[in-house]
């Protein structure tokens, strides 16, 4: 019975529990078992409780996280990263004429051949690669807005397949 008392008052309660902070009761002391009961209610009953909360606070974070990241990844589908508009205004726009029976859509067709974003990150890279003394204009314009971390440049709102359609957005 004293190598299990023993194995349990210093297995469970010496991982950061009150008795780390306070002396170890010895066998003859008149309250040992009065003592023992409390350090191992201690453990049960205040660190599982703070450890209880940590995982909550974890889980809590994480959980956040994910929603941001599933925001995110219903944005990037649902909406253009260059013009920022929702897919819904290119697909009511789109026609069997203007898909040709391929299948695509109005927004796929739209950010595949339209604002493809690959081809926007490939005019940054070249823009930075270039000489400034050998930009053209706009060039010069794109340069500056991007030194600048603005995004002026970009066309948002605006598609050339929504003018052709004639909409008009406000």
């Amino acid at each position: 019975l004293n190598c299990f008392l023993s194995t349990i008052q210093f297995g469970v309660t010496r991982s950061a529990g009150i008795s780390e902070a306070i002396a170890p009761a010895k066998k003859e002391d008149p309250d040992y078992y009065a003592r023992f009961v409390f350090d191992i209610s201690f453990f049960f009953f205040v660190m599982m409780l703070i450890r209880r909360v940590e995982i909550g606070v974890i889980v809590d974070t994480f959980s956040e996280r994910r929603q941001e990241m599933d925001k995110a990844r219903e944005s990037r589908q649902e909406r253009c990263f260059i013009c920022n508009l929702h897919r819904s205004v290119f697909d009511q726009i789109a026609t069997d004429a203007e898909h040709h029976g391929s299948g695509v859509r109005g927004f796929e067709r739209h950010i595949s051949s339209e604002h493809i974003m690959e081809a926007y990150i490939n005019y940054i890279i070249y823009l930075k690669d270039r000489d400034f003394q050998h930009c053209t204009g706009v060039e010069k314009f794109c340069k500056k807005q991007i030194a600048e971390a603005s995004t002026k440049w970009f066309p948002v709102y605006k598609a050339k397949s929504l003018q052709r359609a004639g909409v008009k957005l406000a």
